[in-house]
């Protein structure tokens, strides 16, 4: 699976997004 740039940071913000949620709901 190849991803292209624009591919890639949106995939790093969701990740990014979805640890910063976790950790408020701890």
């Amino acid at each position: 699976m190849k991803l292209s740039t624009k591919g890639r940071y949106a995939m790093v913000a969701l990740t990014d997004i979805a640890l910063q949620s976790g950790q408020e709901l701890v």
